[in-house]
């Protein structure tokens, strides 16, 4: 997968933010591995729903509009290799997000 870039990098104020929203990836994509083998779709759920909203404010659309499928989809209350197919792929685009250097 090709890296993925944040769309509000250029803002000087906001880079060392985004450096830290990406250095945090590592222990994000851990947490989504351990609830998705947990079966704990209610804190799946919960922490799609966060990564939702600070991937947007940081600028990272993909990844936003991904974890907002996760939480549709146990919402909907969707099979259960759907839900994990949808985390899986959140959190491939997860590991994409870098810094433009």
């Amino acid at each position: 997968m090709k890296p993925i870039y944040s769309s509000i990098i250029d803002e000087p104020d906001i880079l060392e933010l985004v450096a830290m929203f990406v250095a945090e990836m590592p222990e994000r994509i851990a947490r989504f591995d351990s609830l998705l083998e947990s079966d704990d779709n209610d804190n799946l759920s919960r922490f799609a729903h966060q990564l939702k909203g600070s991937a947007g404010s940081y600028g990272f659309a993909e990844v936003s509009a991904a974890a907002a499928e996760v939480v549709t989809a146990i919402k909907t209350q969707q099979p259960k290799n759907q839900i994990k197919t949808l985390t899986k792929n959140l959190i491939e685009l997860c590991n994409s997000c870098k810094i433009k250097e």
